[in-house]
Protein backbone atom coordinates (compact mmCIF):
# COMPACT_ATOMS: atom_id res chain seq x y z
CA UNK A 1 0.00 0.00 0.00
CA UNK A 2 2.66 2.17 0.68
CA UNK A 3 3.47 2.00 -2.66
CA UNK A 4 0.50 2.17 -4.44
CA UNK A 5 0.23 5.55 -2.32
CA UNK A 6 3.93 7.20 -3.70
CA UNK A 7 1.76 6.14 -7.63
CA UNK A 8 -1.19 8.22 -6.21
CA UNK A 9 0.72 11.53 -5.11
CA UNK A 10 2.16 11.67 -8.44
CA UNK A 11 -0.68 10.66 -10.18
CA UNK A 12 -2.52 13.32 -8.54
CA UNK A 13 -0.15 15.52 -8.94
CA UNK A 14 0.34 15.36 -12.45
CA UNK A 15 -3.44 15.94 -12.78
CA UNK A 16 -3.53 18.70 -11.03
CA UNK A 17 -0.89 20.41 -13.00
CA UNK A 18 -2.93 19.46 -16.15
CA UNK A 19 -6.04 21.09 -14.56
CA UNK A 20 -3.97 24.62 -13.30
CA UNK A 21 -2.37 24.74 -16.94
CA UNK A 22 -5.73 24.09 -18.47
CA UNK A 23 -4.47 21.21 -20.19
CA UNK A 24 -7.43 19.22 -18.80
CA UNK A 25 -11.26 20.65 -18.30
CA UNK A 26 -12.02 18.19 -15.47
CA UNK A 27 -9.77 16.65 -12.81
CA UNK A 28 -11.28 13.07 -12.20
CA UNK A 29 -8.58 12.47 -9.54
CA UNK A 30 -9.07 15.10 -7.52
CA UNK A 31 -10.86 13.45 -4.85
CA UNK A 32 -9.04 9.94 -5.19
CA UNK A 33 -7.75 8.84 -1.81
CA UNK A 34 -4.48 7.34 -0.73
CA UNK A 35 -4.95 3.81 0.51
CA UNK A 36 -4.57 2.55 4.25
CA UNK A 37 -1.25 2.15 4.91
CA UNK A 38 0.49 -0.95 7.58
CA UNK A 39 3.80 -1.28 8.73
CA UNK A 40 4.86 -4.73 7.94
CA UNK A 41 6.27 -7.35 10.31
CA UNK A 42 10.04 -6.80 11.78
CA UNK A 43 12.77 -9.94 11.59
CA UNK A 44 15.55 -9.34 13.90
CA UNK A 45 17.89 -11.79 14.63
CA UNK A 46 18.13 -12.75 18.40
CA UNK A 47 21.08 -12.17 19.86
CA UNK A 48 21.97 -15.28 20.24
CA UNK A 49 21.80 -15.71 16.78
CA UNK A 50 23.81 -12.53 15.96
CA UNK A 51 26.69 -13.88 17.86
CA UNK A 52 26.56 -17.29 16.17
CA UNK A 53 26.80 -15.30 12.89
CA UNK A 54 29.56 -13.38 14.22
CA UNK A 55 31.66 -15.67 15.19
CA UNK A 56 31.42 -17.34 12.33
CA UNK A 57 32.72 -14.80 10.56
CA UNK A 58 35.54 -13.78 13.17
CA UNK A 59 37.12 -17.24 12.52
CA UNK A 60 36.74 -17.44 9.39
CA UNK A 61 39.46 -17.03 6.48
CA UNK A 62 37.13 -15.30 4.48
CA UNK A 63 37.02 -12.36 5.98
CA UNK A 64 37.56 -10.14 3.47
CA UNK A 65 33.90 -11.56 1.93
CA UNK A 66 32.02 -11.43 5.14
CA UNK A 67 33.06 -8.27 7.21
CA UNK A 68 30.27 -6.19 5.65
CA UNK A 69 27.53 -8.15 7.83
CA UNK A 70 28.79 -7.42 11.23
CA UNK A 71 29.62 -4.02 9.85
CA UNK A 72 25.99 -3.74 8.88
CA UNK A 73 25.17 -4.95 12.16
CA UNK A 74 27.24 -2.46 14.06
CA UNK A 75 26.12 0.42 11.52
CA UNK A 76 22.95 -0.03 10.22
CA UNK A 77 23.89 0.64 6.38
CA UNK A 78 21.74 -0.39 3.75
CA UNK A 79 23.08 -3.23 1.33
CA UNK A 80 23.26 -0.84 -1.41
CA UNK A 81 25.24 1.18 1.07
CA UNK A 82 27.88 -1.56 2.24
CA UNK A 83 28.66 -2.50 -1.54
CA UNK A 84 29.04 1.21 -2.75
CA UNK A 85 32.05 1.98 0.90
CA UNK A 86 34.89 2.67 -0.30
CA UNK A 87 38.30 2.69 2.20
CA UNK A 88 38.59 6.62 1.12
CA UNK A 89 34.83 6.32 2.90
CA UNK A 90 36.41 5.24 5.97
CA UNK A 91 38.01 7.98 8.20
CA UNK A 92 40.02 5.79 10.55
CA UNK A 93 41.20 9.13 12.71
CA UNK A 94 37.92 10.23 13.23
CA UNK A 95 36.29 7.06 13.82
CA UNK A 96 33.54 7.82 11.21
CA UNK A 97 31.85 6.15 7.62
CA UNK A 98 30.76 8.79 5.29
CA UNK A 99 27.96 7.19 3.27
CA UNK A 100 27.75 8.87 -0.17
CA UNK A 101 26.86 6.81 -2.17
CA UNK A 102 24.95 3.70 -2.75
CA UNK A 103 24.62 0.62 -5.51
CA UNK A 104 21.31 0.12 -7.36
CA UNK A 105 21.18 -3.56 -9.49
CA UNK A 106 20.05 -2.78 -12.75
CA UNK A 107 19.69 -5.48 -15.51
CA UNK A 108 21.71 -3.83 -19.21
CA UNK A 109 21.67 -6.47 -22.26
CA UNK A 110 20.12 -9.35 -20.27
CA UNK A 111 22.77 -9.10 -17.31
CA UNK A 112 22.56 -7.55 -14.00
CA UNK A 113 24.64 -4.51 -13.15
CA UNK A 114 25.49 -1.86 -10.60
CA UNK A 115 25.04 1.43 -10.41
CA UNK A 116 26.17 4.39 -8.37
CA UNK A 117 24.20 6.78 -7.55
CA UNK A 118 23.95 9.06 -4.73
CA UNK A 119 22.09 7.90 -1.17
CA UNK A 120 18.30 7.12 -0.98
CA UNK A 121 17.67 10.40 0.53
CA UNK A 122 19.10 13.95 1.91
CA UNK A 123 18.87 12.36 5.41
CA UNK A 124 20.72 9.04 3.70
CA UNK A 125 24.07 11.32 2.91
CA UNK A 126 25.12 10.92 6.69
CA UNK A 127 27.89 10.27 9.02
CA UNK A 128 28.12 6.80 11.26
CA UNK A 129 30.56 6.99 14.13
CA UNK A 130 32.37 3.53 14.17
CA UNK A 131 33.47 1.74 17.44
CA UNK A 132 36.84 0.87 18.55
CA UNK A 133 36.13 -2.71 18.10
CA UNK A 134 34.61 -2.55 14.15
CA UNK A 135 38.06 -0.12 13.47
CA UNK A 136 40.21 -2.79 14.61
CA UNK A 137 38.39 -5.19 12.23
CA UNK A 138 38.59 -2.55 9.60
CA UNK A 139 41.97 -1.99 10.45
CA UNK A 140 43.02 -5.78 10.07
CA UNK A 141 41.23 -6.04 6.20
CA UNK A 142 42.35 -2.94 4.71
CA UNK A 143 45.95 -4.30 5.83
CA UNK A 144 44.88 -7.15 3.29
CA UNK A 145 42.96 -4.64 0.95
CA UNK A 146 42.43 -6.36 -2.35
CA UNK A 147 39.88 -3.69 -4.08
CA UNK A 148 39.32 -0.25 -3.63
CA UNK A 149 35.67 -1.60 -1.82
CA UNK A 150 35.59 -2.29 1.62
CA UNK A 151 33.28 -5.45 0.32
CA UNK A 152 34.56 -7.36 -2.83
CA UNK A 153 35.13 -10.48 -4.76
CA UNK A 154 38.14 -12.41 -4.80
CA UNK A 155 39.08 -10.14 -7.77
CA UNK A 156 39.00 -6.85 -6.13
CA UNK A 157 35.71 -5.82 -8.15
CA UNK A 158 32.57 -4.83 -6.87
CA UNK A 159 30.54 -7.35 -5.31
CA UNK A 160 26.78 -7.52 -6.52
CA UNK A 161 23.67 -7.13 -4.35
CA UNK A 162 22.17 -10.31 -5.57
CA UNK A 163 25.62 -12.60 -5.10
CA UNK A 164 26.02 -10.51 -1.34
CA UNK A 165 22.56 -11.71 -0.29
CA UNK A 166 23.26 -15.67 -1.16
CA UNK A 167 26.17 -15.37 0.42
CA UNK A 168 24.48 -13.43 3.55
CA UNK A 169 22.13 -16.60 3.41
CA UNK A 170 25.17 -19.45 2.93
CA UNK A 171 26.31 -17.59 6.59
CA UNK A 172 23.62 -18.25 8.17
CA UNK A 173 23.69 -21.72 7.07
CA UNK A 174 26.77 -22.31 7.86
CA UNK A 175 26.89 -20.40 11.41
CA UNK A 176 23.99 -22.97 12.54
CA UNK A 177 21.18 -20.28 12.19
CA UNK A 178 17.83 -22.62 11.59
CA UNK A 179 15.72 -19.56 9.98
CA UNK A 180 16.73 -17.62 7.15
CA UNK A 181 16.50 -14.22 6.96
CA UNK A 182 17.10 -11.06 4.07
CA UNK A 183 19.72 -8.80 4.61
CA UNK A 184 18.23 -6.27 5.09
CA UNK A 185 16.79 -7.86 8.55
CA UNK A 186 20.25 -6.91 9.65
CA UNK A 187 19.68 -3.38 9.36
CA UNK A 188 16.25 -3.88 11.50
CA UNK A 189 18.62 -5.69 14.28
CA UNK A 190 20.84 -2.99 14.35
CA UNK A 191 17.89 -0.85 14.89
CA UNK A 192 16.02 -2.78 17.72
CA UNK A 193 19.24 -3.51 19.49
CA UNK A 194 20.46 0.23 19.56
CA UNK A 195 16.96 0.92 20.97
CA UNK A 196 17.19 -1.63 23.22
CA UNK A 197 20.26 -0.34 24.99
CA UNK A 198 18.01 3.12 25.37
CA UNK A 199 19.53 5.07 22.35
CA UNK A 200 16.80 7.75 22.00
CA UNK A 201 14.36 7.42 18.76
CA UNK A 202 16.22 10.50 17.11
CA UNK A 203 19.63 9.47 17.13
CA UNK A 204 18.49 6.01 16.01
CA UNK A 205 16.69 7.39 12.36
CA UNK A 206 20.01 9.63 11.50
CA UNK A 207 22.13 6.82 11.80
CA UNK A 208 19.71 4.56 9.78
CA UNK A 209 19.27 7.55 7.00
CA UNK A 210 15.67 7.95 7.26
CA UNK A 211 13.62 10.96 5.77
CA UNK A 212 11.85 11.54 9.18
CA UNK A 213 11.85 10.15 12.44
CA UNK A 214 8.32 8.84 12.22
CA UNK A 215 9.65 6.07 9.82
CA UNK A 216 11.55 5.38 12.63
CA UNK A 217 8.66 5.58 14.81
CA UNK A 218 6.60 3.77 13.48
CA UNK A 219 8.81 0.98 12.05
CA UNK A 220 9.76 -0.22 15.53
CA UNK A 221 7.06 0.94 17.55
CA UNK A 222 7.18 -2.67 19.26
CA UNK A 223 10.90 -2.44 20.46
CA UNK A 224 10.31 1.11 21.86
CA UNK A 225 7.70 -0.46 23.62
CA UNK A 226 9.61 -3.63 24.92
CA UNK A 227 12.27 -0.65 26.24
CA UNK A 228 9.50 1.59 27.90
CA UNK A 229 8.53 -1.69 29.73
CA UNK A 230 12.00 -2.39 30.59
CA UNK A 231 12.47 1.25 32.31
CA UNK A 232 9.14 1.14 33.76
CA UNK A 233 9.98 -1.98 35.87
CA UNK A 234 13.50 -0.15 36.70
CA UNK A 235 11.36 2.87 38.46
CA UNK A 236 9.09 0.74 40.23
CA UNK A 237 11.50 -0.79 42.02
CA UNK A 238 12.36 2.31 43.85
CA UNK A 239 9.76 2.17 45.90
CA UNK A 240 11.93 -0.32 48.06
CA UNK A 241 14.39 1.83 48.73
CA UNK A 242 11.81 4.42 50.11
Amino acid sequence: NNTLNLHITLIKSIMNCAYDNNIIKKNNLKNLKRLSSYNKEINIFNIDDQRKIEKYIINSEEQYKYLGIILTFYTGLRLGELLALKWDNVDFKENVIYVEETVSRVKIDNKYQNILSPPKTNKSNRIIPISKEIKELLVNLKRKKISEYVVSNKDGTQMLMRSYQHIFKSVQKKAGIKYNLNFHAIRHTFATRAIEIGIDVKTVSELLGHSNVNITLNRYVHSMFETKKKAMNKLSKMIFNI
